[in-house]
């Protein structure tokens, strides 16, 4: 019974994170830029970005913070991305007011190989 409960529990966890987490489409990348006045990387995607977060005033580009634990591995992955010219999506926040900088916050990254 205590398996079941520890389950159920892990799993409506794991709902709630994932439901504010919406991904985009796949998409090449154009640049990735680091910024050290903010700290932010940015994802510039060719064409325009896809709109996830409309509370999100700065629609052009998405980003992510140094200081996130993933830090290493999205940077990792958007830059073998854009260097091999595959395709990537991103999963952002789509939380009201849950940006970064402005910016649609990438919480996670998946390559098409």
């Amino acid at each position: 019974m205590k398996k079941v409960l520890a389950t159920l529990t892990l799993l409506t966890l794991s709902l709630g994170v994932n439901s504010a987490n919406v991904d985009t489409s796949y998409f090449k990348i154009d640049k990735v830029r680091i910024s050290d006045h903010t700290g932010n990387a940015y994802i510039d995607p060719v064409g325009t970005a896809e709109i996830v977060n409309d509370s999100c005033t700065q629609k052009n580009l998405y980003s992510f913070y140094k200081d996130d634990p993933l830090f290493n591995q999205i940077y990792s992955t958007a830059l073998a991305a854009a260097a091999s010219g595959k395709q990537v999506k991103v999963w952002v926040s789509d939380e009201p007011g849950d940006c970064l900088s402005g910016y649609q916050k990438v919480r996670v990254i998946e390559v098409n190989f």
